[in-house]
């Protein structure tokens, strides 16, 4: 410190105290000390950027940057989080404490950095690699449990011949059920790469199922990336046929502010449903959705016709021919631009911003089931 000041005050600088790279094509992220402008190899303090030829154009104050933004924070915290994450400020991100109100912002920021990042040594060789990131994400707490969930996203293989490069079933149960919601989320990011059949089931359940919303939101997220069209059929059936209304509340809130980003699958979905409804009445339905105690590999097409949902591991009870009429016509209407949810006396963008889970869940429900 004392160096420092005396070379400031005779105009020169040992750099800055908190050092961030510039690089040649916008990216900004900190890095270690040493890193010198014109290098292509771009260590930070959390791994090796997994670079496609950027060069370090520029080393600048991170701190100062930091310190401009700071106001931000308390007007827009998610664009707080946003801005922080664009100028490369990921040591106040990881500074932050984790809480209910922010960690699903924060870990989406940090998570998508983590991809970009190898914390391993150079050494590691390849087939150790999943084996190591995972020692390390059990041992990861806060942000630092979101890049290491995002390097391990980019190690996983989802080809059924590279088991060395998989999560074990058996690990990833242990934290898809674990009392802390931070590993449950990390189970629901790597189902959604590894996509594994004997994974959907319990991203089904859990999608419907999981004290926490954040949780129940990423594994229906996770569940979409790797089984779209068992996803929106399931929801579907689920809001129709079950008889618990929180399940029905819930299938209702992922169709309609996830399931909407697949109109087109919705619909595909309703017209084939209609033509094995009138080709076949099947054999009814005799549970009250099925949701509890699934098993895999089962799929909906024998009993009502056309094949609705082939090669989906989550299992598809026929439903009896007036539910799959009603479960057409949830599906159109999730494929419908412009059927919005609306509660009373807001609009959806008022509402949304300020309704509570319960409340959009049921305004979902209602616009849905067209009541």
């Amino acid at each position: 410190m004392l160096l420092s000041l005396i070379l400031s005050t005779i105009g020169l600088t040992t750099g800055p105290e908190d050092p961030l790279a510039v690089l040649d094509d916008g990216t900004r992220l900190p890095v270690l000390e040493d890193v010198q402008v014109g290098t292509y190899l771009v260590r930070t303090p959390y791994g090796i950027l997994r670079s496609q030829g950027q060069q370090v154009i520029a080393v600048v104050d991170g701190s100062k940057e930091a310190a401009l933004l700071e106001p931000l924070r308390a007007l827009d915290y998610a664009l707080w989080v946003q801005r922080c994450s664009e100028r490369g400020l990921l040591e106040r991100l990881l500074a932050e404490p984790v809480e209910d109100h922010n960690r699903e912002i924060l870990f989406d920021a940090l998570h998508a950095w983590g991809k970009r990042l190898d914390p391993l040594p150079s050494d590691t060789k390849r087939d150790d690699r999943v084996e190591d990131l995972w020692k390390r994400l059990k041992r990861a707490d806060g942000g630092h449990l979101a890049l290491v969930v995002g390097a391990l996203e980019g190690e996983i293989s989802n080809s059924s011949v590279q088991n060395d490069r998989k999560v074990t079933l058996s690990d990833w149960r242990d934290i898809m059920t674990d009392r802390d919601p931070e590993y449950r989320w990390a189970a629901t990011r790597i189902a959604a790469v590894q996509q594994d059949n004997s994974m959907v089931v319990m991203l089904l359940d859990t999608s419907l199922e999981d004290r926490d919303l954040w949780i129940r939101r990423s594994s229906a997220k996770a569940l979409l990336e790797t089984d779209t069209r068992g996803a929106l059929y399931r929801w579907a059936y689920e809001l129709v046929t079950d008889r618990n209304k929180g399940t029905k509340r819930q299938a209702a809130l992922l169709l309609g502010e996830l399931g909407r980003l697949y109109p087109g699958i919705a619909e595909d979905l309703a017209e084939k449903i209609r033509e094995g409804a009138f080709l076949s009445s099947g054999p009814g339905s005799s549970s009250s959705g099925g949701c509890n105690n699934p098993s895999t590999a089962v799929t909906l097409g024998a009993d009502v016709g056309p094949s609705v949902t082939e090669g989906s591991a989550i299992e598809l009870k026929s439903p009896s021919r007036l539910e799959m009429l009603t479960i057409a016509d949830v599906l159109e209407r999730v494929a419908t631009p412009g059927a919005e949810a609306k509660l009373p006396g807001e609009s959806p963008e008022q509402g949304f911003a300020s309704a509570s889970e319960e409340e959009r869940g049921d305004a979902w429900r209602k616009a849905l089931m067209g009541r």
